[in-house]
């Protein structure tokens, strides 16, 4: 069984079928739309908060 980030059990599992990677954007960039500090770098798999405007990234780029 894996382990969350809270301790507790990881419930959801989930996988990103026709991934395309033709953007070309630093971390720095994605860190900024969405107002993390320009250093953070996630570790393993984690999902963007609901209160990150995540609609800035689909604008910026045209996704």
């Amino acid at each position: 069984m894996k382990i969350g980030r809270d301790g507790g059990p990881a419930l959801g599992v989930y996988v990103v079928e026709d991934y395309d990677d033709s953007l070309d954007v630093v971390p720095e960039t994605i860190n900024r739309l969405f107002g993390y500090e320009e250093s953070f770098w996630p570790q393993g798999l984690w999902r963007v908060s609901d209160d990150r405007p995540t609609d800035r990234v689909v604008r910026k780029f045209d996704i």
